[in-house]
């Protein structure tokens, strides 16, 4: 157990690559409360410690987003929601076990729901912060599809919160140009593509063409930085 200053201890010893059953998403609720946002931020840095290629990407997302929310001019407040979802929206894969975070090979239905679980564990575990529900919806959401077919909620159109649909289409992004370890990288082109064949399906139609033009007008940002 880490202290880092006044009210804020952190529970990563335990954490750190134990692989979470059933269960222990209370005890680790139980174990946040009151924590602050650098306190969920660095348990995030924790999580991505068992899902390789997830490293890194919440600092990649976070600056996606800071260019992507002041290209839609959102307000400030939204703007940093946006921000801080970018970087935790994955949270909830603290209570994934890291060997399936790790596999490569074709998950199983246990595993996909075990997966697939992660919005809603990851909400309430940045609930713990007493955070905005702007950022609680984005965190909640952000595997909605535009066509109702996503989950956890199965929300369609514009029944998905805004951020959670920005987020969607800046983490969908970002996941096609970084290197998995079922295929390679997709270059920007490639990716744009694979968006805008999907807009109006997974995606906020309306988003795809905004995202493009706020690339095409922001050329270094067509290539998402090396973790």
């Amino acid at each position: 157990m880490q202290k880092k200053g006044r009210n804020r201890v952190c529970f990563f010893r335990d954490i750190s690559g134990a692989d979470f059953e059933e269960g222990d998403l209370e005890k680790l609720i139980s174990r946040l409360q009151h924590a602050s946002m650098p306190t969920i931020q660095a348990l995030v840095a924790v999580v991505n410690t068992n899902d390789s290629y997830d490293r890194g990407r919440s600092r990649n997302l976070a600056q996606l987003a800071s260019k992507f929310g002041a290209e839609l001019d959102m307000p400030e407040n939204i703007q940093h929601a946006l921000k801080m979802a970018a970087q935790v929206h994955d949270i909830g894969k603290a209570v994934v076990p890291g060997r399936i975070l790790g596999k490569t090979e074709e998950l199983t239905e246990t595993e996909v729901e075990a997966i697939r679980a992660h919005p809603e564990a990851g909400a309430k575990i940045v609930e713990t912060a007493g955070q905005t529900e702007n950022l609680l919806a984005a965190v909640l959401h952000h595997h909605e599809n535009w066509d109702g077919t996503g989950y956890p909620d199965k929300l369609k159109g514009s029944e998905i919160p805004y951020l959670a649909r920005v987020l969607r289409v800046l983490d969908a992004y970002e996941a096609m140009v970084s290197d998995r370890p079922y295929r390679e990288a997709l270059s920007h082109d490639a990716a744009i593509a694979e968006l805008q064949e999907k807009a109006g399906t997974e995606f906020d139609p309306e988003l795809i063409v905004s995202f493009t033009a706020c690339l095409d007008r922001l050329p270094d940002q067509r290539t998402v930085p090396t973790a």
